[in-house]
């Protein structure tokens, strides 16, 4: 069951009506989507009932008032105290409680205004705001990874402006609900992905805490370790080549090193994580083996070795399917034992391949991507010259989105004869830990800030605007939207109805955002999983788009037009595997530029960054006023040469691999590199300089071996699948079970909606749908009964 938060519905005894005795203050079940919906916002819903009582003086009525733990999703025997606490229960949630009501609105709007604001920390970590039975607010955020709840409670109160509530913190609190909404993101009752869980434990753990934020227990020393030579060979096979690359492999992407197997207080967790990978790849006594290399003085704990034996007891299924993650380190397994690859832990440096000047076939039979020229271009150069050279790769490839946006109505002539615009995004992959964000953070900041300081202007003239709306109360009498609202750097919390608002204000401008996780993509499409098809990110990398809508009210967004909108966004392999599943063969591949973050191994030395600083500004300024001042229809010849040299360079490699996939992706990476080198010779004041034909050379590689180590066996099984299905759409309303009176149950509608692949946080809205279409009709009990098609009656 995928709980979200611990609740008490407090049902009443039916005969008595009163609460329930099970139903006491102690009592918190675990609950999902669909009940937490249905408590409070389901039909019948006494909810408001009560409140509305409440309000009118009879206070007495807010024992009855239904509860969350914002918390943790669930507790020990169902008993909310510290006690019984489930660390692994733990929400990465907090209520913030506003019980002042002469600061009720002030923290309403302060918290929205913050929720939107890209140059916050708390930007999008606004989940829910209602007001409680007394008209005081509760604000439910998301806890920043690595804060404690505490520290995360502090922090947003003194965003907001208002005083800290130390007894918001207890970590078995309780939140009595109400229903009244003031504002809710479909993140609030999204459970978080497992990788997000992995990276948030991680974080709590390298401070020397619990994995929900508390402090961990001071542990007893324990008796000494049993005598190596009571384990019997039978049960460890020693390590060798194999099954340690396997376990580096996992090690790798949860992000974990020797020192949590080796260090107490996280060695439980760490043993807990790799196994979650481990007990389909390797037999028990071959994971032990390579244990006791890892954990010398620890491997034959008693908790560890119960821990191993409780893992493989439960989850080793060899019916069950490898993941993808799984899969990959299987084969690259597979190809060390047949003697293709050495032992990684003998395994000399990789040869030194140079994106600029090596051939082809030696940039894309090395196992690392190729190196960064030694060469740069004055731009790349000044970016990049804070950065620790291991991260610089990162940093060159992911600068250019915010670039990008500086110049109005630039383009340039492509080697087809149509005009190319600075569009240009990057998608970062790397390992939890990886520093695909900090290397990134410092740079785009100071990039983008000269247009985040021209945006606040706009920003704060769109705020007056809004205030005057809201206050104006007849409809003649409100003021019209100003028509030169134009806010470049937008936030990361996007819909397809505000990306419409702002291409319509930006006046032909480009947009930028900078995503901290690549699934909040999804917004911008406003589809998730399977169904989505990611097509205004095609869009975004388009000229001449069509993209927009046309609604009929007179306040309403009507924008048809291009979609401008340059990136950057971060995420891990598995998580940009899993999203783009299902459209391999589409086109979103084809048009991300990716960057990734160095191998470095275990146990690495953390890098070291430089000043970014009033004088790393002044670097940087003359090529941003350069790009400010660049405009018109452009012809740079250098740069069609270099682009009918890399294209001829890469119709030759195809040739003679004949590798489609490559043949495939590298048309629309030819043209991402070719408006870099343009961007480049727009920021040196329209010259060409020397090193931007290497450099661009190499980011193009670059590019296309991060490609095809990611997605290159996944586009190659994708395309090999039948294109075609037996069956057309179902009816879900159909599949619902249901009595001999066509009575069922919302969570009967939960069921078949998750085996239909769809998300369980839509039911309550299908089921409105259906009741307003007069599909169905809703019971007082709280459950629906189907109704005959209409034309039957």
């Amino acid at each position: 069951m995928n709980a979200i938060y611990a609740m008490n519905p407090r049902l009443k005894d039916k005969k008595t009506g009163k609460i329930e005795t099970r139903y006491n203050r102690g009592y918190a079940e675990p609950a999902t989507v669909g009940q937490i919906m249905a408590m409070m916002w389901g039909e019948p819903c006494d909810l408001k009932k009560v409140v509305e009582s409440i309000r009118k003086g009879h206070e007495e009525l807010k024992e009855e008032l239904p509860f969350l733990c914002p918390h943790y999703s669930q507790f020990r025997n169902n008993h909310r105290s510290q006690s019984d606490i489930i660390p692994e229960a733990f929400t990465y949630r907090t209520c913030v409680d506003v019980d002042d009501k002469d600061l009720v609105e002030q923290a309403r709007k302060r918290a929205m205004d913050v929720n939107q604001d890209p140059l916050s920390d708390w930007e999008g970590m606004v989940e829910y705001i209602e007001y409680s039975a007394r008209k005081k607010l509760h604000i439910w955020i998301r806890i920043p990874k690595g804060m404690t709840i505490e520290e995360a409670q502090k922090a947003f109160c003194k965003e907001i402006d208002i005083p800290y509530d130390e007894s918001c913190c207890t970590p078995e609190r309780f939140i009595y609900m109400t229903g009244d909404q003031v504002f809710r993101s479909p993140k609030w009752l999204q459970p978080l992905t497992e990788e997000d869980i992995a990276e948030r434990r991680e974080a709590y753990l390298e401070r020397g805490l619990d994995v929900d934020g508390r402090p961990l227990k001071e542990v007893e020393a324990k008796a000494e370790a049993k005598p190596a030579s009571t384990e019997t060979s039978a049960e460890v096979i020693p390590a060798d080549a194999r099954t340690r690359l396997i376990i580096k492999e996992i090690m790798k992407k949860e992000g974990i090193t020797v020192a949590d197997l080796t260090e107490q207080g996280g060695r439980h967790n760490a043993v807990k994580m790799i196994l979650s990978h481990a007990t389909q790849l390797l037999q028990k006594e071959e994971f032990m083996g390579v244990l006791s290399e890892l954990m010398p003085k620890n491997w034959q704990d008693q908790n560890i070795r119960q821990l191993v034996k409780d893992f493989y007891a439960k989850y080793y299924d060899e019916s069950t399917k490898l993941t993808e993650f799984q899969k990959q380190v299987y084969r690259k397994s597979r190809k060390m034992e047949l003697g293709q690859e050495e032992d990684s832990t003998k395994k000399s440096a990789p040869a030194q391949v140079y994106g600029d000047t090596a051939p082809l076939a030696e940039i894309y039979a090395s196992t690392q991507p190729p190196m960064l020229p030694e060469k740069l271009p004055g731009l790349v150069k000044a970016v990049t010259s804070q950065t620790p050279k291991e991260m610089k790769p990162t940093v060159a490839q992911g600068m250019f989105p915010p670039l990008g946006v500086y110049p109005r109505k630039l383009s340039f002539l492509y080697i087809d004869n149509q005009y190319r615009e600075p569009r240009i995004n990057c998608l970062t992959v790397g390992g939890t830990g990886s520093g695909k964000d900090t290397s990134l953070k410092q740079p785009l900041k100071h990039i983008s800030a000269p247009m985040a300081e021209r945006d606040s202007v706009n920003r704060q003239r769109l705020k007056a605007y809004n205030e005057e709306y809201n206050a104006t109360k007849a409809s003649k009498d409100k003021p019209k939207r100003p028509a030169d609202l134009i806010i470049r750097k937008v936030g990361s919390d996007l819909t397809p109805a505000r990306l419409a608002q702002l291409m319509d204000d930006s006046q032909g401008a480009l947009l930028y955002t900078q995503m901290n996780e690549f699934e909040q993509w999804y917004g911008v499409e406003g589809l998730r999983g399977q169904v989505c098809t990611f097509k205004n990110l095609k869009l975004a990398d388009d000229e001449d788009n069509p993209f927009g809508q046309e609604r009929a009210g007179v306040q309403s967004v009507n924008y048809t037009g291009p979609l401008g909108l340059n990136w950057n966004a971060s995420t891990t392999p598995s998580k940009v595997q899993n999203m783009f599943r299902y459209v391999m063969v589409d086109g979103p591949v084809s048009r991300v530029c990716l960057a990734t973050t160095p191998d470095v191994g275990l146990a690495a030395p953390i890098p070291r960054y430089g000043r970014y600083d009033e004088r790393y500004d002044e670097a940087l300024r003359p090529y941003i006023e350069n790009l400010q001042q660049a405009t018109g229809e452009i012809t740079c010849r250098p740069a069609i040469r270099l682009a009918e040299k890399l294209k001829a360079e890469c119709d030759q490699y195809t040739l003679v691999t004949q590798d489609e996939v490559f043949d495939n992706l590298s048309h629309r990476a030819i043209v991402h590199a070719f408006r870099k080198a343009c961007l480049l010779y727009a920021a040196n004041g329209m010259k060409w300089e020397k090193a931007i034909e290497g450099f661009c050379r190499w980011s193009l590689h670059y590019d296309l071996w991060l490609k095809l180590h990611y997605f290159g066996d996944m586009i190659r099984e994708a395309g090999q699948k039948k294109q075609t299905s037996k069956r057309g759409p179902r009816n879900l309303l159909e599949q619902i079970p249901a009595d001999a009176n066509g009575i069922f149950a919302y969570s009967d509608a939960v069921s078949v909606r998750v085996k239909a692949g769809k998300d369980e946080a839509g039911t309550g809205n299908m089921l409105s749908q259906w009741k307003s279409r007069g599909y169905i009709e809703a019971l007082p009990d709280g459950r629906f009964r189907k109704l005959p098609p209409k034309h039957d009656k």
